[in-house]
């Protein structure tokens, strides 16, 4: 009888230990791909800017391009599509939050129609007006998911980035 007492124990310490090293293993997955879509973002935007700045665009227009950009390469590397009751102002409430210089300028918010990630211009007010000092820069969110049974497809953890500096800049 002693010995049946001892390996239970044992077994509930084992399976203790697999159901933290699942849950550690399946944080990491989520971790990574996390980020992995909030640089492939960066990666989108800072290769579309420039060429806005090349075609002389608008800023509105380039802003819709780089959303364009930004869904098409989250269709390649397949991140999950919206889900009915996503509301994309959390997202912006998320990224007016944390900026990290929010003195002059203006913030210019694009969502996502199709996947749950954001980004937003920080751009001077006068955007003919962009100097070393007074510069744009874009802030980027997107979300890891952990898919529990229990929890359910809510648990959204947002992962946020920010693109380098641009010096020169778009027409208004």
């Amino acid at each position: 009888m002693k010995e049946s007492v001892g390996n239970t124990m044992l077994y509930n310490i084992v399976i203790t230990f697999v159901i933290v090293f699942i849950g550690l293993f399946v944080t990491s997955i989520t971790y990574s791909k996390g980020y992995k879509v909030k640089n492939r973002m960066i990666e989108v935007i800072e290769k579309t800017y420039p060429v806005c700045v090349k075609n002389k665009m608008d800023f509105a227009a380039c802003n819709i391009l780089i959303a364009d950009n930004i869904d098409n390469e989250l269709n390649k590397i397949g991140y999950r599509g919206a889900p009915l009751y996503w509301d994309s102002s959390s997202c912006e409430a998320q990224l007016k939050k944390n900026l990290k210089d929010s003195g002059t300028g203006s913030f210019v918010y694009k969502a996502s129609s199709r996947y749950q990630v954001c980004f937003a211009a920080i751009k001077p007010s006068d955007i003919s007006k962009v100097t070393e000092t007074n510069h744009i820069y874009y802030v980027v969110n997107a979300y890891m998911y952990l898919d529990l049974p229990l929890i359910g497809d809510r648990m959204m953890i947002p992962v946020r980035g920010e693109t380098k500096t641009f010096i020169k800049g778009l027409t208004s």
